[in-house]
């Protein structure tokens, strides 16, 4: 399971977050955001290049505050889901965020692996 050690405290807005859902609600994520979205990085799916219903994805939780964006990813909602849903499963010990995107995006088009978004017992 993914550990992050709260209280998150954002230098730039001076924010204190000690949860993680009041943290995506603050200012320093907001503006995160943005500053993403405006960046070099492509405005698809890391995993499935869908452009549609893009979530921002932490790669890691190391730096949540403080991150910098190449600690970030965009994922459609179908792969962030199935990324969560492998960090939550069975093989979670071996899985963490900096690699599951990129496991996600080599074996996507296996429908027998784990990893794979057309696996049908991967699908929502």
């Amino acid at each position: 399971m993914v550990k992050i050690d709260f209280p998150i405290i954002c230098n730039d807005t001076g924010e204190i977050f000690t949860t993680y859902k009041d943290y995506l609600g603050g200012r320093h994520w907001q503006n995160v955001r943005k500053r993403f979205a405006e960046s070099k990085f492509k405005n698809e799916c890391n995993v499935c290049k869908s452009k549609n219903k893009l979530n921002l994805h932490h790669k890691s939780y190391k730096r949540v505050g403080k991150e910098r964006l190449n600690d970030l990813v965009y994922l459609c909602e179908s792969c962030h889901n199935k990324a969560h849903e492998l960090l939550k499963g069975e093989h979670s010990q071996k899985i963490n965020l900096w690699n599951i995107n990129r496991r996600m995006r080599k074996r996507k088009d296996n429908p027998r692996s784990k990893y794979s978004i057309n696996n049908p017992r991967n699908m929502n």
